[in-house]
């Protein structure tokens, strides 16, 4: 347990103190499954050969906390978190967040401004106006049901240097992220981080992100209308249901009336049928 201005947080940790410092936040439903989904990445930037300097990685377990939680809150518990890891005050190396824990991230690295180096965010929960300058990546499946305000998110991002689609995985962390998390790491201003490309649709915009000390209005506007051409087809569906009726109208008009004769010509039938002459009465032998 860690003493901190939010009260004593559960703090696991991966790798060694003294290292640069990375924190990750968890979503806000409470399982466990939420308070270790960052597992995986956690240990990859704590033990990559990849990186000349591993990370010590922090995971707080914000459930326990015994009031609620915000960003105004939650920055300086951080910055707590890390003077408690190192022995000394410091900066936040890698800020990470999924969800309720990537709005919060979001919020934090906005308010912390450079004492926040870089930022991953997973499709991230409500995310306010915020002029976020630190080197940023963010990730997100297609098929998430519940992340579907990327444009948004993008347009608050003045550094974003890495978009991430993954053709299907929901509203998790997925391991496929690890790798590029931990490129993401140990890039420098000057490098480009690249995200591989993961379906026809996403590769045009995952080859060719840059990575630069300030962002370019220009690119970052073609970006977000690649996005919104990307939700489209959704947009299409809902105009195709209003327009069916519209279509079927004509058809329609033709067909209720003939139903109407057919309905009639059948009744008369029906009625027809009814009247019949009365059968022959027998009279002896004979018919009368």
């Amino acid at each position: 347990m860690v003493p901190t201005s939010l009260g004593e947080l559960r703090v696991r940790e991966y790798g060694s103190r003294g290292s640069p410092v990375a924190i990750c936040l968890h979503g806000s439903v409470r399982k466990t499954a939420i308070r270790h989904e960052w597992d995986y990445t956690a240990e990859a930037l704590a033990t990559s050969a990849e990186l000349a300097s591993k990370f010590h990685v922090l995971l707080p377990d914000l459930h326990h906390v015994p009031h609620s939680v915000t960003d105004a809150s939650l920055a300086p518990a951080l910055l707590e978190l890390v003077k408690w890891a190192r022995g000394s005050d410091g900066d936040i190396n890698l800020l990470l967040g999924k969800s309720w824990g990537g709005g919060l991230a979001a919020g934090v690295a906005a308010r912390l401004g450079t004492h926040v180096h870089k930022l991953v965010l997973v499709a991230p929960g409500r995310v306010k106006r915020a002029n976020i300058k630190c080197p940023t990546a963010l990730f997100y499946a297609s098929d998430d049901p519940l992340f579907k305000g990327s444009s948004a998110v993008r347009a608050m991002l003045k550094n974003e240097i890495l978009f991430h689609v993954a053709p299907q995985g929901g509203h998790r962390v997925l391991k496929s992220y690890a790798p590029l998390i931990v490129g993401l790491a140990k890039a420098t201003g000057s490098e480009v981080v690249v995200s591989q490309p993961v379906s026809k649709r996403s590769e045009s915009r995952s080859a060719r992100i840059e990575v630069a000390p300030t962002s370019n209005h220009s690119e970052h506007s073609e970006d977000t209308a690649e996005q919104d051409d990307e939700e489209l087809p959704g947009n299409s569906r809902m105009w195709l249901i209003l327009l069916v009726p519209v279509l079927c109208g004509p058809f329609l008009g033709i067909l209720l009336p003939l139903r109407r004769v057919c309905a009639r010509a059948i009744q008369g039938r029906r009625e027809a049928s009814k009247i019949r002459s009365p059968e022959p009465t027998r009279v002896g032998a004979g018919v009368e």
